[in-house]
């Protein structure tokens, strides 16, 4: 007899950004991030669980879009908000460039076209 098992891929990054900063409230963490993944059926294309790493890229990959930094500021204020502190636009922009700056969260030439 044949198992067969449903895989489901890792959500898109709004998703995961949604989750991470509208539905964990201030107690957020890549840990359960991954646990939630893990949870839900989510794999990678070859059947491994997401890393925390991966969740975190794919994540911040989509606000850094320019098409999506508008959308994720909402959501980065609606959740900063909740928990009592404020951002100018200016300050988002700050925290964006910060997280363009990590290592690997860009590729070489995504990162060339956000800083251009």
């Amino acid at each position: 007899m044949k198992i067969k098992v449903w895989k489901n891929i890792i959500p898109d990054g709004e998703t995961l950004f949604r989750k991470y900063w509208e539905e964990m409230g201030d107690s957020r963490s890549l840990v359960k991030m991954r646990k939630w993944c893990i949870a839900e059926g989510y794999v990678h294309k070859n059947g491994t669980p997401a890393t925390k790493m991966a969740i975190w890229f794919k994540m911040w990959r989509w606000a850094l879009k320019p098409e999506n930094q508008k959308k994720a500021q909402e959501i980065f204020n609606k959740a900063s908000r909740d928990v009592g502190e404020f951002y100018t636009d200016a300050e988002w922009k700050e925290y964006l460039d910060s997280r363009a700056r990590c290592s690997g969260v860009l590729t070489p030439h995504q990162h060339h076209e956000y800083f251009k």
